[in-house]
């Protein structure tokens, strides 16, 4: 089964969820960027809603920031570092973190000095949950550098990471005092609950975080003499404020003495799933699975931490579950089970749940191009059509969707059709690669060889680090072979398919091979 990719012109706008690390708090739950059928999921139920105070991954530019480079590099010019920057702050807004750090790293390594690149670097790694690299990125920046909102990131991201030198990194940089009282305070939480209620109680200031910590502590006996009770209250304070690795500490010490309560194993939960650990999350998922198996926010959660440790048959296992019991949005769950299905070889399921996923009311442009790109790949050219002619009578202004159509047109070796599919979709974007890539095959079909390496080169300059480009550089590594003998070919064939030899399934012949 061919490797399902998920290049430029699959743009994730679907994508509502962020990695594991989006800390905007209505929903838990996600999965990274870096998934080859975009398995971006709706956000699953938050135990808590965001009071506004958090650092979340998504931001707007950080104060002060610009967009130009510190350093001129001969080896990429101003417009061309432009370009490469304005598409990877899209990735970036559209939450396709892989690509977009990507993008930033490549592009810092002919600007090293741009201090502006290097914080949308570290910011990227936040996003991905690679707290360890952000911290460490942000180490290198002069702190002088660095706005309060990345301040308060750097310490998060140490903060996740339990990293022993946040008291001195606190010192240097000189945060307002209630902001580094918190701070200090949760670092001295990740101790033990004595520590941490002993710490809050003892702050003498007026910061709202810390006020609102103390109240938790002062009403407490009011509502109950449970002492866990407090506890959870705490914990679920913290995660509320998204200091997961707190939160996450003090539910494993609520649970140790008591194993089955329910809302501390989800605070522990939740945080381990928001930190990267899907080991420890997998863990009190499954015990909350034992003590609620029809909570489907569970069940759901429990499948995507087994996806995230590798585990794609299992988690279908719990996805199912959950869309049974009625988990919704369905389509979070229908993108999931597609990739699943993908990893495990399963093309009869994973074409069935397209289906449905196509026919949801919240289908998005990118489902439609992912299933049309995948029917292509699986030589179900039918298919391909309809989803492709659907597509575009929903999302008519969307430049991928018909230059997939304009690769079906190729494919049927229609040419006349092709171009046309191709002037529809030059005209709403005239750099989309794919359109540039078939436009150049067809170039190769009519011998017009010159014609095609300029095309190929316009598609690495606009697809560069894209799965478009590395087609687009392979077909120029052989140009003088492979194009010439391909355009002496079709000089004797009436079709692309003629000399394939691949059998597909539809009544129509073809082939998805460039």
């Amino acid at each position: 089964m061919k490797t399902i990719f998920i290049p430029c012109i699959i743009s994730c706008l679907s994508l509502v969820l962020a990695s594991c690390s989006d800390a905007s708090g209505d929903r838990a739950g996600g999965v990274r960027a870096e998934s080859v059928v975009s398995t971006a999921l709706a956000r699953g139920a938050m135990l808590f809603e965001n009071d506004g105070n958090a650092v979340t991954s998504d931001t707007a530019e950080s104060e002060g920031e610009t967009d130009t480079p510190h350093t001129q590099s001969q080896a990429l010019s101003q417009e061309a570092y432009r370009s490469l920057l304005e598409r990877a702050d899209y990735l970036f807004l559209t939450r396709e973190y892989e690509a977009s750090l990507a993008q930033y790293q490549a592009i810092f390594q002919a600007f090293p000095d741009d201090i502006p690149l290097e914080k949308k670097i570290a910011r990227t790694q936040f996003a991905l949950a690679h707290y360890a690299d952000s911290a460490q990125t942000y180490d290198e920046i002069p702190y002088r550098e660095l706005s309060l909102r990345e301040r308060e990131q750097y310490i998060l991201a140490l903060l996740y990471t339990e990293n022993s030198r946040l008291p001195d990194v606190l010192d240097a940089l000189e945060m307002p005092a209630d902001k580094d009282a918190y701070f200090r305070t949760m670092h001295l939480c990740l101790s033990s609950i004595h520590n941490c209620v002993v710490s809050i109680r003892s702050y003498t200031g007026t910061g709202a975080s810390m006020n609102a910590l103390q109240t938790i502590l002062d009403t407490y006996d009011e509502l109950s003499d449970d002492i866990q009770y407090r506890n959870v209250l705490l914990a679920g304070a913290i995660l509320q404020n998204t200091i997961y690795s707190v939160s996450g500490n003090l539910a494993e010490e609520i649970i140790s003495s008591r194993p089955d309560y329910q809302i501390a194993l989800k605070i522990g939960g939740h945080s381990y799933y928001r930190l990267g650990n899907y080991r420890k999350a997998r863990d009190f998922f499954h015990r909350l699975y034992v003590l609620d198996p029809k909570n489907t926010e569970v069940s759901y959660l429990l499948g995507m931490s087994h996806f995230h440790l590798g585990d794609p048959v299992t988690s279908n296992l719990y996805l199912n579950t959950a869309i049974l019991n009625g988990y919704t949005p369905k389509t979070a769950l229908e993108r999931q089970l597609i990739h699943n299905y993908h990893e495990i070889g399963d093309t009869k399921s994973m074409m069935k749940v397209f289906a449905y996923l196509l026919d949801e009311e919240d289908a998005t442009p990118n489902d439609y191009r992912i299933a049309v790109w995948t029917a292509l790949e699986e030589r179900i050219l039918s298919k391909a059509s309809k989803w492709a002619r659907n597509g575009i009578k929903r999302f008519p202004e969307d430049a991928g969707l018909y230059a997939l159509s304009a690769r079906i047109e190729y494919e049927k070796g229609r040419m006349n059709e092709a171009k046309r599919e191709l002037y529809r979709a030059f005209s709403l974007d005239r750099h989309e690669p794919l359109a540039l890539l078939v436009r150049a095959n067809i170039f190769i079909h009519e011998g017009k060889s010159k014609e095609a390496r300029l095309m190929l080169e316009r598609v690495i300059r606009y697809d560069e680090n894209g799965f478009f480009a590395d087609t687009a550089r392979d077909r120029l590594a052989h140009e003088r072979f492979a194009i010439e003998r391909e355009t002496a070919a079709w000089k004797h064939e009436e079709t692309p398919s003629a000399n394939t030899g691949t059998k597909i399934n539809t009544d129509e012949s073809t082939s998805s091979e460039y």
